[in-house]
C-alpha cells in the first residue's frame, strides 16, 4: 500500500486495515518514503510516526 500525505514537520498516525475484510492489520510496518522514519500498528492496527518532515510525503505499508 502506498499513500501521499502533506504534513509540516509534526506527527502522522492512522489505521492500517484488510482492504477486503476491515479487520486491523496487525504489525504492519509503516514507513515514511526516503527516510529512515516509520513505525508498526499496533493490536487495532494504529500507528504513529513523530518528527514527520513538512510536505508532501509518500507512507508504504507492508
Amino acid at each position: 500500500m502506498s499513500t501521499f500525505l502533506f504534513a509540516q514537520q509534526g506527527s502522522v498516525s492512522g489505521r492500517v486495515t484488510d482492504a477486503d475484510t476491515g479487520d486491523p492489520l496487525v504489525g504492519a510496518n509503516v514507513l515514511v518514503v526516503g527516510t529512515n522514519l516509520g513505525a508498526a500498528t499496533d493490536v487495532n492496527g494504529e500507528y504513529s510516526i513523530s518528527r514527520v518532515p513538512a510536505g508532501a510525503q509518500r507512507l508504504n505499508a507492508n
